[in-house]
């Protein structure tokens, strides 16, 4: 796992691998692989040394793959970590992919199962990887950030009388985000918000 803090108007990313034992082969047994003299335990010797060097060099690999993906998430999701999950932007595993020079089936891997603890919370590294919203592809606002925008845009309208999906819409293209009355309607179908006439008080 990992963690990012905030640092003089920036963010720095480190590993919380503390509590976890650090791995080392003592050089003991590469001598003994080096100075046996009886050739099978030499053969024993050596295969094992190379099983562990092995082990070593995957933590190794998988250690300083999750750091390096973990500050590209964190360098393209700023907006997010400033300014909360209304400033989200899409991603997609192949961006970073390109971006830090590991397979998208690495990526992957890191990202499942690992968690980044941020000034806004506890999340796995997955999290940060959102659907776009509009046709802008992986550098648009994300899915995510519309329905919280969405959402807030409900919760203080006139109960008396109630946004309709189009003019949600409006209000969204006035905010740069371009989506049409039928993705509101969608968006809103998914928070499990009724619509409009469902919404209205007398």
């Amino acid at each position: 796992n990992v963690g990012c803090a905030e640092e003089s108007g920036g963010y720095y990313v480190y590993l919380q691998d503390f509590f976890l034992p650090h791995l080392k082969i003592n050089d003991r047994y590469r001598i003994m692989a080096k100075t046996e003299k009886n050739k099978e335990t030499e053969k024993y010797l050596k295969r094992k040394l190379s099983e562990a060097e092995s082990l070593v060099g995957n933590i190794r690999y998988r250690k300083d793959a999750l750091f390096k993906i973990a500050c590209c998430i964190v360098e393209l999701q700023q907006d997010f970590l400033d300014k909360g999950i209304g400033f989200m932007h899409s991603l997609t595993l192949e961006k970073v992919a390109s971006l830090t020079g590991y397979s998208k089936s690495t990526v992957s891997r890191i990202v499942n199962g690992n968690y980044m603890q941020t000034p806004r919370g506890v999340f796995e590294l997955r999290f940060f990887f959102q659907l776009p919203a509009t046709g802008d592809g992986a550098d648009g606002i994300a899915q995510v950030s519309v329905k919280h925008r969405l959402a807030e845009m409900i919760r203080a309208e006139d109960p008396h009388s109630p946004l309709s999906d189009q003019e949600i819409a409006d209000r969204l293209e006035k905010e740069s985000i371009s989506i049409s009355r039928r993705t509101v309607g969608k968006y809103r179908a998914e928070l499990n918000i009724l619509p409009r006439s469902l919404r209205k008080r007398a």
